[in-house]
């Protein structure tokens, strides 16, 4: 059985890109074009399943090419953690844990994302840096109250992407904040 014949049409993957030193891991962050169901959202780079994909970590690294130019050859992978079910658009996500050279000259891809930046994995695991906001989207008939962290620019990550972090980071990181 195949890896879409055993996950479905709903299968998708991120790669969760570390740079950095012991002093100051960084994650790769992408900004989603507006429209779309994450239209404007703060993400992993990634994507759904498509037909040469052969397994979840090959989607994950095929869509950080497509969307950052991040080469598949750049990346260490050091973990594939567990899937983790979309609140929204239901799809099933698979996040691996990588590393790459620091300062790679990462390009959005036209149309589908707006930039690509990096946020401190310290900030992004620290609990002061947690708020709670009233967010709105197209898809939403009401605002919701959300955890999320906000980044410079403001920016505001939050959802299924906090999520990842929050499962990933921890175990890359030690307790006060250095890469293991």
């Amino acid at each position: 059985m195949s890896y879409r014949q055993s996950l479905g049409n709903r299968t998708s993957s991120v790669l969760i890109a570390l740079e950095g030193d012991a002093d100051d891991v960084r994650v790769i962050l992408v900004e989603r074009a507006p429209g779309g169901i994450y239209g404007g959202q703060i993400a992993l780079p990634g994507g759904k399943w498509e037909p040469g994909d052969d397994t979840p970590l090959a989607t994950a690294l095929r869509e950080a090419q497509e969307e950052t130019g991040l080469s598949p050859q750049q990346v260490t992978i050091l973990a594939a953690l567990d899937p983790v079910q979309a609140r929204s658009g239901g799809f099933h996500v698979h996040p691996y844990l990588g590393k790459v050279p620091t300062g790679l000259p990462l390009v959005p891809r036209s149309g589908e994302i707006v930039r690509v930046f990096t946020a401190s994995a310290k900030q992004l695991i620290d609990p002061a840096s947690r708020q709670h906001r009233w967010l709105t989207f197209a898809g939403w008939p009401e605002p919701k109250e959300v955890e999320c962290v906000i980044l410079p620019g403001p920016t505001v990550l939050w959802g299924l992407t906090l999520r990842i972090l929050d499962a990933a980071l921890p175990f890359f990181l030690r307790g006060d904040g250095h890469a293991c």
